[in-house]
């Protein structure tokens, strides 16, 4: 089975939950983990069509659930949270 990486089923999902959990409890203990699942993700992208594709079929996807679109948001809202220029 594939480990899927887009926002409402998969690892950026998880990451942007957590970035928000931490926020609110001002827990930074979450901070590394949140960084390496951005880690993670960051080796699923494919540089050469400049995007993720879906690892249930290798199709190129632009939408909130699965793909860039969520992704992006993901990443947008865990770079608030974290402070970090490299998300």
């Amino acid at each position: 089975m594939a480990v899927l990486w887009f926002a409402a089923h998969g690892v950026s999902g998880v990451a942007w939950a957590l970035s928000l959990w931490a926020q609110v409890s001002n827990d930074k203990t979450l901070y590394p983990i949140i960084k390496k699942a951005f880690a993670y993700e960051q080796t699923l992208f494919d540089k050469e069509v400049k995007t993720w594709k879906d690892a249930r079929n290798d199709a190129l996807t632009c939408h909130w659930c699965y793909g860039a679109l969520g992704i992006a948001m993901a990443l947008n809202e865990m770079h608030h949270v974290l402070k970090d220029s490299h998300l």
